[in-house]
């Protein structure tokens, strides 16, 4: 078991990027089937279960890992660089930022690249539907 922690830990290493867009896209798609799963089918009267939706799952994956890996990536390697140490006042302003800055962005993308995703007709009606109370 320590080996492959460690063989792991090297690929995360020298493979940063890629590491990180896999382990993003898993937990997008892990997080989307769990919840499809207990709502479903655990959840739901057996007269109202449904089959998963491998589709809804699939534009999970490509948010999580084409478009939430990079921008994360990127994100979280300037934030540290520009705000080195964990002082007190250094979380807190990462966490300010990240707050305020990051995450209207990314509901933002999120709302809208699923919307083209599915092809809806006004892309922006979810976003401004569920941004404020996401948010």
């Amino acid at each position: 078991m320590a080996r492959l922690i460690t063989g792991a830990r090297g690929i995360l290493r020298r493979y940063p990027f890629v590491t990180n867009s896999a382990i993003y896209g898993s937990l997008y798609v892990g997080a989307e089937f769990s919840q499809q799963i207990l709502s479903k089918r655990w959840l739901a009267p057996a007269a109202e279960r449904e089959e998963i939706d491998y589709v809804t799952i699939g534009r999970y994956a490509v948010m999580g890992t084409a478009v939430y890996a990079p921008t994360l990536y990127a994100w979280y390697k300037w934030l540290d660089k520009t705000f080195p140490g964990t002082t007190k006042a250094i979380i807190f302003r990462k966490l300010v930022l990240d707050q305020f800055i990051l995450t209207p962005y990314l509901l933002t993308v999120f709302y809208a690249g699923m919307s083209i995703m599915e092809g809806s007709e006004d892309i922006l009606l979810e976003l401004r539907e569920k941004f404020l109370p996401t948010f």
